[in-house]
């Protein structure tokens, strides 16, 4: 879009959005250098209108909802499930990070002790 600049005279090309993908990149390395973890992100791109995000393989190991749903019956599997979910959550809170987006289907979940 073109808009004319404050003093009148000129004219410029003012971009109204950021690619998400830049958004998602800068953002997870912002969590990364506080300390929360996040997937391993390894860059982004763009070609013309589209975007993407390159990210380590991360094995899909089932939602929050699933995986809650077979702990929850094993006393040990519950409590090591609910302490990583209080950990990861009160990681966002000491890093000052306010997700506004925080629902089960945001939340990855991994077969490894991180």
């Amino acid at each position: 879009m073109v808009f004319g600049l404050s003093d009148g005279t000129k004219y410029g090309r003012i971009g109204l959005w950021r690619y998400k993908e830049k958004v998602e990149f800068d953002t997870a390395m912002e969590l990364q250098r506080r300390g929360v973890w996040t997937v391993p992100v390894l860059g982004w791109g763009k070609r013309g209108l589209d975007s993407f995000l390159l990210t380590e393989y991360i094995p899909p190991s089932g939602n929050l909802e699933e995986i809650w749903k077979g702990a929850r019956l094993c006393p040990n599997k519950r409590k090591k499930f609910t302490s990583a979910i209080v950990t990861f959550v009160s990681s966002l809170s000491k890093a000052r990070v306010n997700h506004t987006d925080l629902h089960p289907d945001n939340i990855i979940i991994t077969n490894s002790d991180d």
